[in-house]
């Protein structure tokens, strides 16, 4: 007598095959359905004890699990059943940390995240009760509480990462009477535009201790213990900002402007151009072709929606210092010409750090889906402000690396020193020819076994 699980399948396999159907909610995942057709077609006939690998739950069995506002489907399985998601990256990121040059820490901090997706795989409610939308630190994706009920009776109600503006110190400090309302808001939208590392780039919470200000003991803990935690940082779905030209991939010393926005991106489009110029020569008659050149392009498009008031003021800040790399710097010690702009972009892991100029920035400040902030309330501390705005961006593409036949053209790795990616499995484009040359010129260290093998090629290359 079959169970009901293979009752399911089978019934899928009959609706798939006779039907072409994908929707129904009794089918298993799509890449066994591809290959049950595919049989069907040569006339194969699949048998009862077919092994499959995924199985969908019957929607009577979906309800959400009690207790737990994000919960996982995975872990309706049979304990000792369930999928193991994570587990091999985990053992990627310390076999990486072993074998590759550069900082074991960075690596093995990759690691323990996947080994945390592995382990709450097995916990009650599953993966999703840890790593979600509104999961506090980098183990979420800043989404915001909206609803949260205490703060609702007032929707003028500032919150902790409201800043006021310090006359005695000339910057933005939080406002310490805001501290004890919980931002509800898109933790993303409010990171600020300032001058900060680079591993702050998401932090969204104004410090309340700088290092001028001179904090006592007890402070300096604090913030050390807030800052290894991580409380006051978050993430996105994708890596998206741009920051001022001196904070480099991998340069966490130095501290310029940081303007990061979730990444509601709409368009990504990269142009490679190059140039040619036509040569007539006596006795031929088509052209012969002078290469002059090759340039690079990009057009981005984006979206910043601010979801709570209080991101209103870091959104328009960030978009303001966005607009100031469109403009000179005039003034310095060295000349009096302006001095050009130029900044540096992150997008995912296809664009790290990698410096760009700014060929035309547009915002599309109303249209008709447009709302305002109106201020109706006349708060002193608001201003009337468009809620959404489309950004669009032409960039020049200049890359920390030398654009050429079989170089590197995106990042797509993690390591990186003073001359770019540093080759290894964890480095997609390892084998660009920039390595080499870095070798030869001595700017960069041959690893030990690659070290051996070229000096015996050399050895019995002599004549």
């Amino acid at each position: 007598m079959p169970n009901k699980q293979e009752q399911y399948t089978k019934l899928a396999i009959t609706k798939f095959t006779n039907t072409n159907v994908l929707s129904k909610p009794d089918l298993k995942s799509i890449g066994n359905k591809v290959l049950n057709a595919y049989a069907s077609t040569l006339g194969l006939q699949l048998t009862d004890d077919t092994d499959y690998n995924y199985w969908t739950t019957p929607p009577s069995e979906m309800n959400r699990i009690k207790y737990f506002k994000y919960s996982d489907f995975r872990t309706r399985r049979a304990f000792l059943q369930r999928r193991q998601d994570g587990a091999n990256a985990a053992l990627n990121g310390v076999i990486s940390a072993l074998n590759e040059k550069g900082s074991a820490g960075d690596r093995l901090k990759k690691s323990f995240k996947a080994a945390k997706y592995y382990a709450s795989s097995f916990i009650p409610g599953g993966t999703y009760t840890i790593i979600n939308l509104s999961s506090p630190s980098t183990l979420g994706f800043g989404w915001g509480i909206h609803t949260t009920p205490s703060l609702i009776k007032d929707f003028t109600l500032q919150t902790a990462v409201t800043t006021k503006w310090s006359h005695t110190a000339g910057t933005w400090k939080p406002k310490l009477i805001a501290q004890a309302f919980p931002f509800r808001g898109d933790k993303v939208n409010v990171t600020d535009s300032e001058k900060r590392h680079l591993n702050e780039v998401y932090r969204w919470k104004p410090k309340l201790f700088k290092s001028k200000d001179n904090p006592g003991a007890i402070a300096k803990a604090l913030g050390k213990v807030l800052n290894a935690i991580k409380l006051n940082q978050t993430q996105d779905f994708i890596k998206f900002y741009f920051t001022g030209p001196k904070l480099y991939n991998g340069n966490d010393n130095s501290i310029d402007d940081i303007m990061a926005f979730r990444a509601t991106i709409t368009s990504l489009e990269d142009s490679f151009s190059a140039g040619w110029e036509e040569a007539r020569m006596v006795g031929r008659a088509d052209p012969n072709y002078l290469y002059t050149g090759f340039s690079r392009s990009l057009q981005l498009g984006f979206m910043v929606y601010a979801t709570d008031r209080d991101e209103l003021k870091p959104i328009w800040r960030k978009l303001n210092t966005l607009a100031g790399y469109t403009a000179p710097k005039y003034g310095g010690d060295s000349t009096i010409a302006p001095i050009a702009p130029w900044l540096r972009m992150t997008i995912g892991d296809l664009f790290v750090q990698q410096p760009v100029l700014i060929d035309s920035l547009s915002y599309t400040l109303h249209d008709s889906d447009t709302q305002w902030e109106i201020n109706i309330e006349d708060d002193p501390e608001m201003k009337q402000a468009p809620i959404k705005i489309s950004v669009s961006m032409g960039l020049k593409v200049i890359t920390d690396y030398l654009p050429e036949t079989n170089g590197q053209f995106y990042t797509l790795a993690d390591r990186n020193d003073e001359w770019g990616a540093l080759p290894g499995t964890d480095s997609w484009l390892s084998d660009s020819v920039a390595n080499e040359r870095l070798y030869q010129q001595g700017l960069r260290k041959k690893p030990l076994g690659k070290a051996v093998k070229d000096g015996f090629k050399s050895l019995f290359n002599k004549k």
